[in-house]
């Protein structure tokens, strides 16, 4: 993911300088998800990060989708589903 901007991952989740995410919510932009966190102390269990086709700010076209997980939780197929979209990612435990 090129320590959150450019590379080959998912790089896009709200961070300052990336694309905006497809939806404007707690899953997929960080500071919706810390804005909910503070004002109304609902923790994110975890983001959705999304792949542009590039690093165009303008860029709308989704590679595919991922979920971040918090530490010690990665992510993991769970081997059905399009592997290209966050709704086949679980968070598993190692």
């Amino acid at each position: 993911m090129a320590h959150c901007y450019r590379g080959p991952g998912a790089n896009s989740f709200g961070g300052i300088g990336q694309q905006i995410p497809p939806t404007r919510d707690a899953h997929h932009d960080l500071q919706t998800a810390l804005e909910e966190w503070v004002e109304h102390g609902v923790a994110p269990d975890q983001l959705i990060t999304t792949k542009y086709v590039d690093d165009d700010a303008d860029t709308t076209t989704i590679v595919f989708t991922r979920k971040l997980c918090p530490y010690p939780s990665v992510a993991r197929y769970n081997q059905t589903g399009d592997p290209s979209t966050a709704e086949s990612i679980v968070c598993v435990t190692p």
